[in-house]
């Protein structure tokens, strides 16, 4: 009775709900994976392209992906992703005054703190047994995890599916209410500093970013400055 007046067992009702739908939810999410896959070539479907050539395509990128392992400079392995490695330039325009770069680079000041929330959110989803927290994590690993197995050259890029999961991930451990006993602890500090720091944090990388990851036009010179710290940011940082 004391503990349940604490709250300890005051949801286990819904708990077990939550719990008895998972199965049949997890379920559903191939499914939805396979719909949404169809879905892509829609627009090919609506230009005429014919089912065959469609099925034909898939045989040719199964096999581009298991016979493709040649070695590329920017290319990287799935553990490095998390830390933004092999960053690079994927598209330059000179237009004499002005000129336009993309990269592919990474955050890893966002995505390391984000990994620890999709920690939270699993220990959560344990301890809870609910439903969203569970698919965001199985998600997020189902995104990246099977990339270390993968005989292809893989790259930065690869990472970007697995991303929205990580960010929700941190909204879902940043979101999440502490109790009243703990209030005043360091607990709740970091928690209340997290909640300020991580946005601010990538709305800051947004508008850094934003120039190279757009190809929006920027002075010819500016090129030099971007050129340093995206294709080399971790020793520039390591001095």
């Amino acid at each position: 009775m004391g503990l349940a007046s604490f709250g300890v067992f005051r949801d286990r009702p819904q708990v077990h709900a939550d719990a008895k739908r998972l199965p049949l939810t997890i379920a559903t999410v191939p499914l939805i994976a396979v719909v949404t896959y169809l879905a892509t070539y829609g627009v090919y479907w609506i230009h005429s392209v014919s089912l065959w050539d469609i099925i034909k395509w898939q045989g040719q990128m199964f096999h581009f992906h298991a016979h493709t392992s040649h070695l590329h400079e920017l290319a990287s392995r799935w553990w490095q992703w998390i830390l933004g490695m092999k960053t690079g330039l994927l598209w330059h325009e000179d237009w004499g005054a002005q000129a336009g770069w993309i990269y592919l680079c990474g955050a890893s000041w966002l995505w390391l703190p984000g990994m620890v929330c999709v920690g939270i959110t699993a220990l959560q989803a344990w301890r809870t047994r609910q439903i969203f927290p569970t698919l965001l994590v199985i998600a997020f690993l189902w995104q990246w995890l099977p990339w270390m197995f993968s005989p292809r050259t893989s790259f930065l890029y690869h990472f970007s599916s697995a991303l929205p999961f990580l960010y929700l991930s941190v909204a879902c451990a940043l979101g999440q209410q502490l109790g009243e006993g703990i209030a005043s602890s360091w607990h709740h500090r970091l928690l209340n500093f997290a909640r300020q720091a991580y946005p601010i944090a990538g709305l800051l990388t947004f508008l850094w970013l934003y120039p190279t990851l757009a190809g929006y036009p920027l002075p010819s010179e500016a090129g030099h400055r971007f050129h340093h710290w995206l294709m080399g940011w971790l020793p520039v940082l390591m001095g």
